[in-house]
Formats: C-alpha cells, sequence, structure tokens
C-alpha cells in the first residue's frame, strides 16, 4: 500500500513517464455567458465571485477568470459574510451561502424572499427586505440568525418598490432607499438595528444599488442617473465622467479601495476607484453578434469578429483558455454580415463587405495581421453582405462566392492574392445566393452550400480548380457560419440547418452530409492542438479527444464548520501557467500535505477519512494562512507528452478538532489537455 511520501515538493510533471490516455472527443464549456451575474468580493480568498442566476460560478483572482466546481440555483441578491467567510445569497425562499467549493443551505425558509440584503462587517448581521404577505407592495425589514432563521423585524408603513441597499459601517445603519407608491415619492430610510428612521425624500430618478465605498469612506448609489453620495441626510449627485447604466450588482473590495459593478444587458465589468468608472477586466465570454470565428494558425489564436454589443467590440481573440480583446487599430470594429477567412500564405484574417452602422452594404477589403488593421482593398467584388469565403491551400489564395446585394443575391466568383481580388467567373451555376462555404485539402475541393430561399436550396456544391458541379441534392441549407476543415476526422464539418430555424453540426464525405454530434456556433479548428472552438452567445465551448478537466470525487473528512475542501482554479491546460489548487479547512495555521497520484484508491484511515489515490508522484507540505486557505500553484509544461495524461489529488489537514487530528479534503480527478 503507496502512502504520501516523506519529501515534501511536488515532482514537475515533465518527469512522468505516463501514457497518452485518450478519450472520445467531448465539448468542454470553457466560458459561459455573463448574463446578470450577482456579484461579492471573497475577502478570505481575495477574489471577485460572479454568480450566474442558475448556472455557474466565476471568479476571478486579479489574472484570470475560473469557473468553480459549484452552481447556484436562481437567485437574487448577495453579500459577503467577512466574519464566516463566506458569500450569501437568497435562491427560492431559503438562505444560501458559497465557501469557494460548495453550495449550502444555512437556514430555515422564509416567505417572501428578501429581495435585497445587506450585512454589517462588523458581526455578520445579515438585513434584508422582504415583500409582506398580507399587503401588496408593503415593505418588511427582515433580520436572520443562523439558529432561528429570519424574524421579521419591523415593517415600511405604505406600499413601496425596494431600489437599493447597503450597511454603512461609520453610522452603523442600514440604508434603504425606496419609491412609494401612493403617493409617488422617491425616499431613503435608516435602519440602525433597534429603529427605523424615515422617510427622508430625495429628488426623483433612479438610483440603482448602493455600496460602500471604502476609498472616499461614504455610502454611494449607482444607476442610470449616475453616481451618488449618501451624507445621512441628502443625496449628492457626483461629477464623473462616466455613467455606469442599469447596474445589476456591486461587489467592493475593501483592502484595494475598489468596487466593481455590471450593468445590465451588457457582459462586462466596470471598476469605481472612490472617484469616477473604468473599464474593468474582460469578461470570461464575451457578447458578440452576427459573429464568424477563423484560426490564425501564424499566432495560434481563434479571432473572433462581429457586431459590437453596449460600447464592447467586435473583436475578441481566444489564446486557448480565454478571451481577450486586443489593442489593434486602424480598422473598423463593426462586422456585420461579412465574409472572413484566414490567409495562411500571408498570415492575416481578411475581411470583406457586410454593412455598417446604418445597414449600408459595404465593398471594403480588411487584413488583420494581429498587430493591426489595414485596408487592404476598396476594389473587387462588389458591396454585399453574406459573401462566402474560404482560404484555397493549394493554390494559396482566398475565394470568395455569391452574397446578397439589394434585392437579392449574386453569384459571381473571386480570388484574393493578398493584393487584389481577380474575378474567376461573372456567374457560377450556383445561380445568385449568400450561402457559405469551406476548403477540403484532402480532396482539393472548395464545398458550397446555399443559404437563400431559391431553386438550389437543398444542394451541394464542389469547386476542383476550374469547374462547379453538383454534388448533391436534398442537403441541409447553410446556417451562416463559414465550413472548416477537420483534420483529426478529415472531414469539412459545420453548422448546417435542415428546417426552420433548426440548426445542427453536419460533416461532408464527399457526398453526403452527416449528422455529427456537437455544439451549435461559430466553429474553428484550432490545428495546433487539433481541437474545435465553439463560440455562441451562450458559451464557449472546446472540443477534444484530450480535454482539459478537473473534477471532484470521494467524500472530505473532518472539520466542523467548514467541508475541508479541494479545488481547482481554472482548467490543467498543457502549457498553462496560472492553474492552481485550493485547498480550504477549519484549521487555520495548521500544515497542509497535498499529494498528487496516478491512481484511484479508496483507503480507509479511520474515523472517517479515505485516502483517495495511490502510486503517488509527490507531495507538498505547508500551511493554511489565516483564514484556511492554502494556494498552490501547479503549472503544466508545454510537454506534447503529458496531452492526455490524467492524475489525482487529494490534501489533508492536521486539525486538532478533527476525529483523529486528521482532516482529509475530497479527492479531484485532473486531466491534462486543451
Amino acid at each position: 500500500m503507496t502512502r504520501y511520501s516523506p519529501f515534501s515538493r511536488l515532482i514537475p510533471l515533465t518527469t512522468l513517464l505516463l501514457p497518452n490516455v485518450s478519450t472520445a472527443q467531448a465539448p468542454i464549456l470553457a466560458t459561459e455567458a455573463f448574463t446578470a451575474p450577482r456579484l461579492a468580493w471573497d475577502l478570505a480568498r481575495d477574489r471577485l465571485i460572479a454568480a450566474l442566476p442558475n448556472r455557474g460560478i466565476w471568479e476571478w483572482d486579479g489574472v484570470d477568470w475560473s469557473r468553480a466546481l459549484a452552481a447556484t440555483p436562481p437567485l437574487t441578491g448577495m453579500v459577503y459574510d467577512p466574519i464566516r467567510a463566506r458569500a450569501v445569497f437568497v435562491a427560492g425562499d431559503r438562505v444560501r451561502e458559497y465557501d469557494g467549493f460548495s453550495v449550502t443551505d444555512i437556514g430555515p425558509s422564509f416567505t417572501p424572499a428578501p429581495i435585497r440584503l445587506a450585512i454589517d462587517p462588523a458581526n455578520g448581521r445579515l438585513t434584508g427586505v422582504s415583500l409582506t404577505t398580507t399587503q401588496p407592495n408593503w415593505i418588511n425589514l427582515v433580520e436572520y440568525d443562523p439558529v432561528t432563521g429570519w424574524q421579521a423585524r419591523t415593517q415600511l408603513p405604505g406600499q413601496r418598490v425596494s431600489l437599493g441597499m447597503a450597511f454603512d459601517p461609520i453610522r452603523g445603519v442600514a440604508v434603504i432607499d425606496v419609491l412609494s407608491l401612493s403617493p409617488t415619492a422617491f425616499e431613503t430610510w435608516e435602519w440602525n438595528g433597534t429603529a427605523l428612521n424615515g422617510p427622508i425624500p430625495h429628488p426623483s430618478g433612479f438610483y440603482g444599488p448602493m455600496f460602500w465605498d471604502p476609498a472616499s469612506q461614504r455610502l454611494l448609489a449607482a444607476g442610470a442617473g449616475g453616481t451618488r453620495a449618501w451624507d445621512g441626510v441628502s443625496w449628492s449627485l457626483l461629477p464623473t465622467t462616466r455613467n455606469p447604466g442599469n447596474v445589476v450588482s456591486l461587489a467592493t473590495d475593501p483592502v484595494r479601495g475598489l468596487t466593481f459593478a455590471c450593468p445590465d444587458g451588457t457582459p462586462a465589468v466596470l471598476v469605481w476607484d472612490g472617484s469616477d468608472w473604468s473599464e474593468g477586466p474582460d469578461v470570461p465570454q464575451p457578447l458578440v453578434s452576427s459573429a464568424q470565428a477563423t484560426y490564425d494558425s501564424a499566432r495560434d489564436r481563434v479571432v473572433l469578429l462581429g457586431e459590437p454589443n453596449g460600447g464592447r467590440p467586435g473583436h475578441v481573440e481566444w489564446d486557448g483558455r480565454r478571451w481577450l480583446t486586443p489593442t489593434a487599430g486602424g480598422g473598423s470594429m463593426m462586422f456585420r454580415n461579412h465574409g472572413q477567412a484566414f490567409d495562411a500564405t500571408r498570415g492575416e484574417t481578411i475581411a470583406f463587405g457586410g454593412r455598417d452602422a446604418t445597414f449600408q452594404l459595404l465593398g471594403d477589403t480588411w487584413a488583420y495581421d494581429g498587430t493591426s488593421w489595414r485596408l487592404a482593398a476598396t476594389t473587387g467584388p462588389s458591396p454585399r453582405a453574406g459573401a462566402a469565403l474560404a482560404f484555397d491551400s493549394t493554390r494559396g489564395v482566398v475565394a470568395l462566392v455569391g452574397g446578397e446585394i439589394a434585392g437579392g443575391g449574386i453569384g459571381d466568383h473571386w480570388q484574393w492574392n493578398g493584393v487584389n481580388w481577380n474575378l474567376v467567373a461573372a456567374t457560377t451555376p450556383i445561380g445568385p445566393d449568400a450561402g457559405v462555404m469551406g476548403y477540403d485539402p484532402l480532396r482539393d475541393r472548395l464545398v458550397y452550400v446555399p443559404m437563400l430561399p431559391g431553386p438550389n436550396l437543398g444542394t451541394t456544391w464542389e469547386y476542383d480548380g476550374s469547374s462547379w458541379t453538383q454534388q448533391a441534392t436534398s442537403t441541409p441549407r447553410g446556417s451562416g457560419y463559414p465550413l472548416v476543415f477537420d483534420p483529426v476526422r478529415q472531414k469539412l464539418q459545420g453548422v448546417l440547418r435542415v428546417s426552420g430555424s433548426f440548426a445542427a453540426r453536419y460533416e461532408w464525405d464527399g457526398a453526403t452530409w452527416q449528422p455529427l454530434n456537437g455544439e451549435v456556433g461559430a466553429l474553428a479548428i484550432d490545428t495546433q492542438d487539433n481541437n474545435t472552438v465553439v463560440y455562441s452567445t451562450t458559451g464557449t465551448f472546446v472540443e477534444s479527444t484530450t480535454s482539459a478537466t478537473a473534477n471532484a470525487y470521494g467524500s472530505p473528512c473532518g472539520g466542523s464548520v467548514t467541508a475541508t475542501s479541494l479545488s481547482p482554479f481554472g482548467r490543467p491546460l498543457l502549457g498553462g501557467n496560472h492553474f492552481h489548487l485550493d485547498v480550504r479547512a477549519d484549521a487555520t495555521l495548521r500544515p497542509v500535505i497535498l499529494g498528487l497520484g496516478i491512481a484511484a484508491a479508496s483507503i480507509p484511515l479511520g474515523n472517517g477519512c479515505t485516502l483517495l489515490h495511490d502510486s503517488v508522484l509527490g507531495t507538498r507540505v505547508w500551511f493554511t494562512d489565516a483564514n484556511g486557505f492554502l494556494h498552490q500553484p501547479l503549472p503544466i509544461p508545454a510537454v506534447a507528452a503529458l496531452r492526455g495524461v490524467i492524475f489525482r489529488a487529494q490534501a489533508g489537514v492536521l486539525d486538532p478538532s478533527s476525529p483523529g487530528g486528521l482532516a482529509l479534503t475530497q479527492g479531484l480527478w485532473i486531466a491534462i489537455g486543451d
């Protein structure tokens, strides 16, 4: 029986002589639509928590975003309890908390559930506002006790709508902003734990959510009406250069004096520094409409071009682990119904045509080399939308076929040589159409699928370098996304429509389109790692035979208040230098033994604890911090032989309060990949 090794270091993964373990190609959710998140700043773990209602929990550690193992039910408000080092939120009729590993109920149900939350950081007293059950639009002020649950403390008289709530730690009061419905008036109330003071009228306008600003030591409200400060008597409008808009949620980092905000309808994070708002970190999933994706093999990047939303650019790039907003200038960032291809001969992404902000047709050709955009041509194909582009690697040119002009489609065929467009044919047998196209290098064929209603809808065409021929009938129609060649399956594939608006993945064998299981969206094939990146408005998926994953298994033991846990941050990407493991325990400033092993195990250690891995690779001994955490970096070397390697991790904490003086985490199953 193999136990933990006595040495206190981790063996470098480059020394492992393990077989390259492959699994069936599977989609991994790499990013997720950042819609209406509820925010909290985790002071103990020094990171921003963004809980997506009824979806996942994302965390930002100042460098990267990572999706937590836990998920959330539908939730309303969220605050951070610094006493218990947990994010607390309301979901349904219950109060729940997130400790960095799991979401758990922490008290009896309460109906109706609070719709606003505030917390006194000095004692962790949680206050909320809730609608009454007996009188419509009457507001109860409630407080939460971990033993007895929610208790109604007082009631705001009359019909009112809650607009915002926050705690002022200097004055020791919870401040509530409301809209009185009869008569209509905006009011502010204060609750000191014993007595309710108000109403204090203030000018009309939407003030939005409230927060305590540690930088200026004031209670502020941020909304479409601007940013305002409360001094206990009145609100004052602050002179800022930026309006945060309709803010969904706020979270404050008290150490750095920063407040993070998410505006409604736009996946973005703004930052307040005590005097003004500015752009925060890029969110995990950008929102780009009419998006097309191509793989830049020269830079190993997926380039996504589309229509910007909420002032955010329509040009983002996937570097294998996250979406980045490039700083390239010189070109328009509006890409709507354009044609797109990567010119591998010249190392440039080519974007042609489309529609401008007023929906006028465009005929410009733009080229992007990874550093800057240039206007490559203003002549050639006539202005159009929906032109089908594909790179012909045999001839070293970008082919363009068809598109949509005023009154219908167009049916010409062009080639781009890096300098100008050359007309191949003014008309093709396909006829006027705006379809989708890809190049099959194995068969040396351009493959085109019509998209517009007409006599050729439901057919598939191929170009062999000299002529177009129809290859199939009764086939799916184009969906607007270019076809891509999968070097692993050695076939063209794409997102096509079979009827109505239903879209699905298909692959072309030269004669027929066959259904293919997979996510639907803008496709790009990373030919360096042989994986597929799929972008949709709901998330970004990476499909690979060796997907980078980290999943929990087994059960922890020990710990009286907190379940001892081991969580991954990020994905174990080959060549990734930001993957790390988080240990959480009750015991503070106590030794931690973090072990890695090859095989799974179930070895009883007594007192309900089980060793969950065997064939030990190495261990790391250190200490939990003052909050019971240990953050262990685990960078993955860029060694191809490690792709597909699977190992397991588990941690033990010397905890005097646990049976036998030992607390163990559950295990983590970790697969290195893409």
